[in-house]
């Protein structure tokens, strides 16, 4: 059975300036925070503001690897943000991994490409943002976002598939009906929400059918669609549940804004539907909920921690019932 570990996200706040001698800039200000995930291993994983209308910034990677000289292998992390002018602004953003030993950190980005852009920006006095994103395998994104709501501001930086792959989907006809967790190169009946997700809509090209899966291309990326426990549903099933003839970016268009950003995001609010928080979470696997007509649904935030979707006589989800820390993980910020 596959499985990942949750990686700590690790918040970077501290005292860098972006300003020279001067801490802050003239006039109003907002403050930007990089960010980074470090995982199981020493590096880490960073979402930073590197330049400000084309000013370099300091950064979380520079203040880690300053830090982390004469300690081996291991990254210390810094925590660093900046006071901003709030104004109308061209950023550029930056997400690579980045490892202490300079060996390993040059072949670490031989392998793990960068991803930097300039988006233009409208920043608010006294507001906190931060600098976040997505860096793996599949999904390699990096945007701005409001500290306090999620809400992202400007436009996501998104590294766009190569030439190959572009090629490899060109003749494709089916889509993800949702937002389908992955671990690696695995898309199981197990929606755990602790993993990243394939969003809604992707391109998905059939190649063959393997044990107790069906093998496929997603966007370019050689991916498996399979079920953990066959004796709950086929192979065959699974696959027509989740990939489908008809895109559902146009639906998810329809839908409120606030719904809109939580399918985005992958999350679940009280308010939605069966149909919205299906596109949003995947289907609930079916050893936890036997029907789709059942009062409640039942997800897991990670391996040992399930929680419930609880549905009103509207047909809309009432209420979110489990552990508060995997309530933070499903919910929008409120």
């Amino acid at each position: 059975m596959h499985r990942t570990r949750l990686l700590a996200t690790v918040l970077l706040f501290g005292a860098a300036t972006a300003y020279g001698a001067d801490p802050l800039p003239p006039g109003p200000a907002a403050i930007v925070a990089d960010t980074a995930n470090r995982g199981s291993h020493d590096g880490g994983t960073f979402f930073v503001l590197a330049e400000v209308d084309g000013k370099s910034m300091r950064t979380a990677i520079d203040s880690s690897l300053q830090a982390s000289r004469g300690r081996g292998n291991l990254l210390s992390i810094q925590h660093v943000e900046r006071p901003v002018a709030a104004s109308r602004l061209r950023l550029k953003l930056l997400a690579r991994v980045v490892q202490a030993a300079p060996i390993i950190d040059i072949f670490s980005s031989l392998k793990n490409d960068a991803v930097e852009g300039v988006v233009e920006v409208e920043l608010q006095p006294d507001v906190r943002y931060r600098v976040t994103g997505t860096l793996d395998a599949f999904r390699r994104e990096v945007w701005l976002e409001e500290e306090a709501t999620q809400r992202i501001v400007g436009d996501k930086v998104v590294q766009a598939p190569s030439a190959a792959a572009a090629a490899q989907m060109a003749q494709a006809t089916t889509f993800t009906c949702c937002n389908l967790r992955y671990d690696d190169d695995w898309i199981g009946d197990a929606a755990y929400s602790s993993l990243p997700f394939v969003p809604a809509g992707s391109k998905v090209r059939f190649v063959d059918w393997g044990r107790n899966r069906a093998n496929v291309l997603i966007e370019g990326r050689k991916m498996s669609i399979g079920v953990e426990e066959p004796k709950l549903t086929t192979r065959e099933q699974y696959f027509k549940n989740v990939v489908v003839n008809e895109n559902p970016a146009a639906k998810i268009d329809t839908w409120p804004a606030d719904v809109q950003a939580a399918v985005r995001a992958g999350k679940v609010m009280a308010g939605m539907t069966r149909e919205q928080v299906i596109v949003s979470l995947g289907y609930p696997r079916a050893d936890a909920t036997p029907s789709l007509d059942a009062p409640a649904w039942t997800y897991w935030g990670d391996d040992d921690a399930p929680y419930s979707l609880v549905w009103g006589d509207d047909g809309r989800v009432r209420s979110i019932e489990g552990a508060m820390r995997i309530k933070q993980m499903v919910m929008p910020a409120p």
